[in-house]
């Protein structure tokens, strides 16, 4: 009776073990909250384009002051950690405008499909929501998603 049990054990915990997909906003735990935008002055976002990832975006909207990606990556036992960035260069003009890229880092070596809901804090562009609002311009996926009251 217990040669079986062993048996099953044998092959289930490796399951309950590794078979946990953990996320992370700028290395930090996910817990469901609205990460930072990360803001660097000297990165190329267009050179980011490239960068290798199997990341599908699937969804985009702002609730509340929150801008939530509702995405698609391989996965399923390992940590994948997501980052906002910008360069921060805002158009100003009638309808000012920012680049934003949104990049993974996949530890993930299985490749089962996880949707994900990530959010960002927009708070920091409060002063042009109340105002003229400002567009998003996603460069992975060349949408844009505007935010105004």
């Amino acid at each position: 009776m217990w040669k079986p049990l062993l048996i099953i054990s044998v092959f289930l915990t490796p399951i309950f073990l590794f078979g946990q997909n953990v996320t992370y906003i700028n290395g930090k735990l996910d817990t469901n909250q609205c990460g930072k935008i990360t803001i660097n002055n000297t990165v190329n976002l267009d050179s980011l384009i490239t960068f290798p990832t199997e990341l599908g975006i699937q969804d985009i909207k702002i609730v509340d002051d929150c801008i939530e990606f509702y995405v698609v990556f391989g996965g399923g036992c390992g940590t994948t950690n997501f980052e906002l960035i910008t360069d921060n260069a805002i158009t100003e003009s009638m309808s000012p405008s920012i680049n934003i890229f949104l990049k993974s880092t996949d530890y993930d070596f299985c490749k089962v499909l996880v949707y994900k809901t990530i959010r960002f804090d927009l708070s920091d562009f409060n002063l042009y929501k109340k105002s003229t609002g400002l567009t998003f311009r996603i460069k992975n996926n060349s949408s844009t998603i505007i935010y105004k009251e």
